[in-house]
């Protein structure tokens, strides 16, 4: 049997540039099977399925998957199962930790007499608001409270409060531990946040994307989980 001519039969029409590329195969020739379409160096197909054709998987850029792609087809990804915490057991985690810190210092500060609240007629005297040593306990269990939430969040990802509770504090887009420097920004907004009317406490009752993220969680990029 003859075999069809290759190409264009008039001879003023110019040949096809592609023709004969693994793009768009030339006149009478076999087309390419299912998954070859792309030039080699260019192939984003992955492993044969159960079929034995070829299926699509994204490029990565750099060596790394994008973020679209290393979550799809894992729920969430390194966040998937993860389940918000309410806001019950946060405030009780809350609660916790402010007698865990406080309780020492309450006690010391009886034991030293600077918490008698008997009407004195010295101003430096024990009891009264104003002494360098009332100013050094409160200063002191400030700082106390600041570390222990950043230690225990960046060691442990929750403070013994919050384990108490089943909650713990994530990265919101890893799904680690945050670092020390975050957990302290973390507490300093809460602090300031807290300050006009305790807002600061009910703000993770606006998040709009329903993940009870607080602003201190929001200006650390952080959530808090059931564990």
């Amino acid at each position: 049997m003859t075999q069809p001519p290759q190409g264009p039969h008039d001879p003023d029409v110019p040949s096809d540039p592609y023709a004969g590329s693994a793009q768009f195969p030339a006149y009478g020739q076999q087309p390419p099977a299912y998954g070859q379409w792309a030039p080699p160096a260019q192939q984003p197909y992955g492993p044969p399925d159960w079929d034995g054709q070829q299926v699509w998987q994204a490029p990565q850029y750099g060596g790394h998957a994008p973020t679209w792609q290393s979550s799809y087809g894992q729920g969430d990804g390194p966040l998937a199962g993860v389940r918000t915490a309410d806001a019950g057991p946060r405030l009780g985690a809350r609660i916790l930790d402010w007698l865990i810190v406080g309780i020492p210092f309450g006690l010391l500060g009886f034991a030293l007499g600077y918490y008698d609240t008997s009407p004195v007629a010295d101003p430096t005297a024990p009891g009264s608001v104003w002494t360098p040593v009332t100013v050094a306990l409160s200063i002191g269990e400030l700082v106390a409270r600041f570390v222990y939430h950043a230690a225990f969040l960046a060691m442990k990802g929750a403070t013994p409060g919050k384990m108490v509770c089943g909650i713990r504090v994530i990265d919101e887009n890893t799904g680690q531990r945050i670092s020390f420097g975050r957990g302290l920004l973390r507490e300093l907004v809460l602090m300031l946040s807290a300050l006009p009317c305790l807002i600061g406490y009910f703000s993770l009752f606006f998040d709009s994307l329903g993940l009870k993220r607080a602003w201190h969680d929001k200006a650390v990029k952080s959530r808090v989980v059931r564990s």
